[in-house]
């Protein structure tokens, strides 16, 4: 996961356009590395599903920001 621990994002902070996207690429980097991880795909499924949710959260938070403008 990211050093930040984006999983525990503060909410309450105001979000930027370049740390979403700073969130964003830490997410899809963390899905590329367990994507080529040697493990079965039975123990990628769980992370991967996870971290999609985390990408799907941010998107509406890109989309909520945007709207903002």
């Amino acid at each position: 996961m990211s050093p930040k621990g984006f999983a525990h994002h503060d909410q309450k902070k105001r979000d930027t356009y370049e740390s979403l996207r700073q969130e964003y690429d830490y997410i899809k980097g963390d899905i590329g590395r367990i994507t080529e991880m040697n493990i079965s795909d039975e123990a990628k499924k769980l992370p991967l599903e996870e971290l999609q949710k985390q990408i799907n959260e941010i998107k509406e938070r890109m989309h909520d920001y945007i709207d903002t403008l």
